[in-house]
């Protein structure tokens, strides 16, 4: 039987790839390779990308809201100090 058995270069073992359309995936470590060129496929850095534009917006929301609540106590301490006469 010809299994067509490669060389993973990720787990460095003699495997038969699983093939799909575009990729070749290792059934000892899954390493997705490229069919075209051969290249390790690596899905994390969209989702990084995703995950990190996310964040990124989040972030902004949590400074816009700590400088709003910092407006509003010097505000409210500029106020009751007027008020009290000691300024």
């Amino acid at each position: 039987m010809n299994d067509n058995k490669v060389f993973c270069p990720q787990c460095q073992n003699q495997v038969v790839f699983i093939r799909s359309a575009f990729i070749n995936t290792c059934p000892a470590c899954g390493a997705r390779f490229s069919r075209s060129d051969g290249r390790l496929v690596d899905d994390v850095p969209g989702a990084a990308t995703a995950v990190m534009g996310i964040l990124r917006v989040l972030m902004w929301v949590v400074v816009v809201m700590v400088a709003v609540a910092g407006v509003g106590v010097a505000v409210l301490f500029v106020g009751c100090a007027v008020a009290m006469g000691g300024f």
